[in-house]
């Protein structure tokens, strides 16, 4: 079963501002602590150009509410699902690098062993099943990827997502 997807929407003209700059500033999570790596609260619409924004939001089955970037330093293995407390699991982000590198997202079953992977592009979206156990290897560099939250991807109880669900409501974009 593939835990990931590439959309045939461009992250070209996407970024109003410098990313890393920007996170100097924006609400951080140090994972691990005491690290300089982990999870920075981003504003989509500060982020984010608006024409490019809107675009995305025009041909997505679900607007853009959030997003987060993720700095991870080189060398350093996270196996993880998106848990938040309290109560927040998200079921799926859409990843994409802020410059091209190499960096490798790789899901997990209950026994450790790699059941899929892929290279995180910068230049499309990435849909990613972000319940599952996941990592990602950057290899010997620093990376930057910026994860989009849209409305419907923290899990609600009263209306639950699986995965291929998902993967269907995402159908027309499947690069």
């Amino acid at each position: 079963m593939n835990h990931q997807y590439t959309l045939n929407v461009s992250t070209t003209g996407a970024f109003r501002v410098d990313i890393p700059t920007y996170c100097k500033n924006a609400p951080f999570i140090e994972l691990p602590p005491g690290s300089s790596e982990g999870i920075f609260t981003i504003n989509p619409d500060e982020a984010f150009n608006s024409e490019w924004l809107h675009h995305v939001n025009s041909v997505l089955p679900a607007p853009i509410v959030g997003a987060f970037a993720f700095k991870r330093t080189a060398n350093r293995k996270s196996i993880h699902s998106d848990f938040y407390p309290p109560h927040r699991m998200f079921l799926y982000a859409l990843n994409f690098l802020i410059q091209p590198q190499q960096s490798r997202m790789m899901w997990y079953n209950i026994a450790g062993e790699v059941v899929d992977e892929v290279d995180i592009p910068s230049d499309r979206l990435l849909l990613v099943n972000t319940a599952q156990w996941h990592d990602v290897d950057v290899g010997g560099v620093e990376r930057w990827c910026v994860s989009l939250r849209p409305a419907d991807c923290i899990y609600d109880p009263a209306n639950p997502l699986g995965w291929d669900q998902i993967v269907k409501k995402y159908q027309h974009l499947l690069f």
